[in-house]
């Protein structure tokens, strides 16, 4: 066990899920290929609509133009989505 309990306990169920992902797919790299890019756009289009999130919520100094450069990125990231 580590000092961190939720981190060590976060890092054995991914590890167990990508064995899970990797025995239903049978290790095939042409399979696996396609999940690992809906996972990247997944990821980075809730990344820039959280960060649309925070700053309407902050509104801070030059919050506008922040959240209008984070608005774009995740409307090009979802354009973009394969498939």
């Amino acid at each position: 066990m580590g000092d961190r309990l939720a981190f060590s306990n976060g890092l054995v169920a991914l590890a167990l899920a990508a064995v899970v992902v990797f025995v239903a797919f049978g290790g095939h790299t042409a399979r696996l290929i396609p999940l690992y890019a809906v996972g990247v756009f997944l990821a980075f289009t809730l990344s820039q609509s959280g960060m649309v999130v925070h700053w309407r919520r902050r509104r801070g100094r030059g919050w506008r133009r922040r959240l209008a450069v984070n608005a774009v990125g995740a409307t090009l990231w979802w354009c973009r989505w394969p498939g």
